[in-house]
């Protein structure tokens, strides 16, 4: 795999679930993968649609945010939760 190809899977996984699996049906159209086509509305073109997804990919590698590994991410996000499941417990204990 080349180090661009890297760079935008992780950069790709680092977006919301929704952008990931459009640029997985992007790549794997691009391969020749069959599958069910990517359907875009009425009012979308491919090459709308494309800048989308490129300004997102664009946004993502601009963000001056330091980068963090999945296993940062992973804890950042466990650490939410249980403060989130806690502040619910102690909510519900008051009320």
């Amino acid at each position: 795999m080349t180090r661009l190809l890297e760079q935008a899977i992780a950069t790709v996984s680092a977006m919301p679930d929704d952008a990931q699996d459009e640029a997985a049906h992007l790549l794997l159209q691009f391969a020749g993968i069959e599958q069910e086509p990517y359907a875009l509305s009425r009012e979308e073109s491919v090459d709308e649609r494309l800048a989308v997804i490129r300004a997102r990919i664009r946004a993502s590698l601009d963000d001056p945010r330091p980068n963090l590994s999945l296993e940062e991410v992973d804890a950042h996000i466990t650490t939410l939760i249980a403060k989130a499941e806690r502040t619910e417990r102690d909510a519900a204990a008051k009320g």
